[in-house]
Parts: structure tokens; C-alpha cells; sequence
């Protein structure tokens, strides 16, 4: 964290996302399916966090010899608070080519928190970008800071009902605020703004969330 203060400068943007469509489909789904196959909301949260990274280079990747240097694929790092206090910050491999539920050689999927399915060695590859959710802690939102040599760093807060405007009409919808913190060396405010736009994107298409990449 020292590091981090020290070198990078950090610029940071919020958005809040409407959840319903993908909550709505995921209940729909979770009713027909035990209780232990069921797909938790912070897997749809991963997906799309992996889905636009995929979109927007800029962010994926490390600040090495003064330069941003793009990974070739979304390793994507996610924050587990372990019981016994500390964190660990386990690694998905190839995360956009996952779908929501997971690889096909008995990997968990991603949010189902690694940590109880035990962990790898591959789990603890370096991250390309990493995740930090601390909505199950009960904070609104959350400001993180980059783990060099990353560039950038997403938070969500907690989904909870809020109101919410479409249009002329005025209701109530499950949301969550992210974040981002990202680093101006590798990218700049549009590009930060371009991240949050196709996370929300991917957020509000449960087929897409579903299915690997196209």
C-alpha cells in the first residue's frame, strides 16, 4: 500500500448499476436448481468486470518501465477476507473466456469465494486487474488501491434496493455502486468512463454474462 501511495497516481470514478434484469434472471434460475449449484450475485459482478476488461486494454495489464504493458488475457484478481482475519486475492485464469458458472475441469466459478473449494497454485498467478466486494460487509461503496504493478482496481459495493428514475417514472430497483481506481500513467478518465460503460453493459444482458466470450 506504501508503493502504491508513493507511485501511483490515482484518479477514481463511480457508477451506480442497475441490477434488476440480471437479479431478476438469476432468481429465476437459482429457483430451479439446489441449493449448492446456485449462482451468487458476485459471480455476475466478476463476469461483467472480466467482460470489460476484455473490451478496454488499457486497464488490463501492468505499469512496468514506464510504459502500460496490456496482458494477453484477463487474470482476474478478487479480494477474499479470510475468517481468521487477512485477505488472500486468489487469481481466475482467462476469466473472460469463462461463462458465469465456471470452466468445464471442476474449477468453482468465479464468486462462489475460492477459498472454500481450496486453492491452487494457479490461483495465486500475478492479476491483471483485481476485484475487491465488500457489499456482504454491508459498505455502499468502496475505494481501493491499486496493487502495482496493476493499473487499475474495481470495487463494488453493497445490492440493495434504491430509487431509481426511467424516464418520467420513478421506482424502486436492485443496484450497486462501482468504482474504479485506475492509474492516470496507463489511462485517463474517458477511458475510465468507456471501463464503466461496458461493465454495465455486460451487466444488463444476462445472455452475455452467461456464455464465454464472443
Amino acid at each position: 500500500m506504501e508503493r502504491a501511495w508513493r507511485e501511483i497516481p490515482h484518479y477514481r470514478l463511480s457508477s451506480t448499476v442497475d441490477l434488476e434484469a440480471t437479479l431478476g434472471w438469476l432468481d429465476t434460475l437459482n429457483a430451479q436448481r439446489p441449493p449448492q449449484m446456485r449462482i451468487l450475485p458476485a459471480a455476475a459482478l466478476l463476469r461483467a468486470t472480466a467482460l470489460a476488461a476484455a473490451e478496454v486494454p488499457e486497464l488490463n495489464g501492468w505499469w512496468i518501465d514506464d510504459a502500460v504493458r496490456p496482458a494477453e488475457a484477463v487474470a482476474l484478481g478478487t479480494v477474499v477476507s479470510l475468517r481468521k482475519g487477512g485477505v488472500v486475492t486468489p487469481t481466475i485464469a482467462d476469466a473472460a473466456e469463462l461463462g458465469i458458472e465456471g470452466d468445464h475441469d471442476g474449477a468453482p466459478p468465479p464468486g462462489c469465494g475460492r477459498t472454500q473449494w481450496g486453492l491452487r497454485s494457479s490461483d495465486m498467478a500475478e492479476a491483471s486487474i483485481t476485484v475487491t466486494n465488500l457489499g456482504d460487509q454491508g459498505a455502499d461503496e468502496v475505494h481501493g488501491v491499486i496493487r502495482p504493478p496493476q493499473v487499475a482496481l474495481v470495487g463494488f459495493g453493497r445490492v440493495r434496493p434504491r430509487p431509481w428514475a426511467d424516464g418520467d417514472d420513478l421506482g424502486v430497483r436492485r443496484s450497486v455502486i462501482v468504482t474504479l481506481a485506475a492509474d492516470h500513467r496507463a489511462s485517463d478518465g474517458r477511458t475510465g468512463s468507456r471501463f464503466l460503460h461496458m461493465l454495465e453493459r455486460a451487466l444488463s444482458d444476462p445472455d452475455r454474462l452467461l456464455g464465454a466470450t464472443p
